[in-house]
């Protein structure tokens, strides 16, 4: 950036979408991903000597970079997707030892899923083999929910970075990746190396005195630990299903919205104590602090790396826009977390903050006359992102739901508000437990609001999309809504423009 012009890395947006394309593709092909990655980096340093014209090399070298960092992630998914590497014959495989790579998350099947990284194995004679690699687990609901309020146990919670051995056998799930399903926990192993470290321990038990504090305020409580948490073992199955029947399941999961409400809480904080120069430095910190409390997400890294830049970027008196710092994030998270890129909740997040960038300005501008500033800003961000993440639902899913830009728009703006009252309300409960029956109060309400909404909207049923050319189809039509939109907005404003000029004599 020179001069204050608004020219902050203008080849990223190409490099973000060559990485893109590279990742995807081959993830999907299985070709020789290394070679690949070389012959990228080759072509980037042919770029770079024969490019003509400062404009054609920097795109040339952006793009080149771009496939050079989509090579690379896909190659390493490849090499984490191996079955783990030891001695012994995987159908002798009676116990591993685990370190849980994230939180456990409870799936439909009516088990919880984890990403581990094995340390050894165990044969039914007792012998130990040492492992490495990666791999699924599944534990039995009773099993993992064993620790946590209303549970039979009081072991160990199991957490991001606990060291864990199971009993159970190794297989391999509809995906051909290596899954070991356990069937209760070894104790001989678990005790000789319970954590990570000191801050993983740490961490998982904030995490479990959150949950021991909410589990007394019912559903209430559950749906706010699913909000902070992501954890959804005390939510009521049936708001779930009405969350995903009326397009709302982005509210429940841990996504940039949750952030930002973090964000602009601890700006307030830092400006009520006086520290208003220290604001975003105060925010910033609040951000990391909830992402570590959570847990990382892809959405949760996209927003806190976002953030970040901008931090960055402001401290080097750079005006940057948004959208080069969302392809800037998109290029950093591939390269360092090629992983995320795989996941539903990582496609989704960028997807839907690329189409409020995009189209939210040209809804805003046309609703705006109509609406009033506050209206038309929540209706462009629930109907830009809706719009672009359709392709992607209506692929994943095979349904895209009509109603959900407007539920967002009533259901969304309550789950905020729930959520910092929820923090402020925990704190009271917290320092004063006698005070706990007198704050739930309000939050069972807010919450009565919340379920309320969602299942109304969960009675209008979502539009059915059969097969590969369904899929088309709605990103034929997202496409075709995005250039009337732009289309629309651009003659809006030049009627404007003409209303504006004195009328000629």
């Amino acid at each position: 950036m020179v001069g204050g012009e608004n020219r902050f890395l203008p080849p990223i947006c190409p490099l973000a979408a060559a990485a893109a394309c590279a990742f995807y593709s081959l993830s999907a092909s299985g070709l020789p991903l290394r070679a690949l990655s070389a012959i990228a980096l080759l072509l980037t340093i042919v770029c770079g000597v024969f490019a003509t014209g400062d404009r054609l090399r920097s795109c040339a070298l952006a793009v080149a970079f771009g496939l050079a960092i989509g090579a690379n992630g896909s190659t390493r998914v490849g090499f984490a997707d191996l079955p783990p590497a030891s001695l012994i014959a995987p159908g002798a495989v009676s116990g591993a030892t685990v370190l849980l790579l994230n939180d456990p998350a409870p799936t439909r099947f009516g088990v919880y899923r984890v990403d581990a990284r094995v340390l050894e194995f165990r044969d039914r004679g007792g012998a130990r083999y040492g492992a490495s690699g990666r791999l699924s687990v599944t534990v039995p609901a009773a099993l993992a929910s064993s620790w946590l309020p209303g549970g039979i146990g009081a072991g160990e919670p199991l957490a991001l970075g606990r060291v864990v051995g199971f009993e159970g056998r190794l297989a391999l799930d509809s995906t051909g990746r290596s899954v070991f399903r356990a069937k209760a926990f070894d104790r001989s192993a678990s005790q000789r190396r319970r954590w990570a470290s000191r801050l993983h321990e740490l961490r998982a038990r904030l995490r479990l005195s959150f949950d021991r504090v909410l589990y007394d305020w019912g559903e209430a409580g559950g749906f706010l630990i699913a909000l902070a948490s992501a954890d959804r073992a005390f939510l009521s199955p049936s708001v779930s299903d009405a969350f995903l029947r009326s397009g709302l399941a982005h509210v429940l999961a841990l996504s940039g919205t949750h952030l930002s409400v973090i964000a602009l809480v601890f700006v307030f904080l830092g400006r009520a104590i006086g520290q208003r120069a220290r604001a975003a430095n105060v925010a910033l910190l609040g951000m990391v602090a909830f992402v570590a409390f959570a847990g990382p997400s892809p959405s949760l890294t996209r927003s806190l790396l976002m953030a970040a830049l901008f931090f960055l970027m402001g401290r080097l008196s750079v005006r940057a826009r948004p959208f080069p710092i969302l392809a800037l994030a998109f290029c950093l998270q591939l390269a360092l977390f090629p992983l995320d890129a795989r996941s539903l909740g990582f496609v989704l997040s960028y997807a839907a903050l690329a189409g409020i960038l995009l189209a939210g300005e040209w809804i805003d501008d046309l609703s705006r006359p109509y609406l009033g500033a506050g209206a038309s800003s929540a209706l462009s961000a629930s109907l830009s992102a809706q719009l672009a993440t359709a392709p992607v639902t209506a692929g994943v899913f095979g349904s895209v739901s009509a109603i959900g830009a407007a539920a967002t728009l009533v259901v969304a703006p309550l789950a905020s508000v729930y959520l910092v009252a929820g923090f402020v309300s925990f704190a009271i409960a917290a320092v004063f437990p006698s005070l706990s029956p007198v704050v739930r109060v309000p939050m069972q309400i807010l919450y009565g609001c919340i379920k309320a909404s969602a299942s109304f909207f969960a009675h209008w049923a979502p539009l059915s999309i059969g097969g590969s050319l369904g899929t088309i189809a709605v990103a034929a039509v997202s496409a075709m809504a995005f250039a009337g939109l732009a289309f629309a907005d651009r003659l809006a404003r030049r009627w404007r423009n003409l209303d504006a000029q004195p009328a000629r004599l």
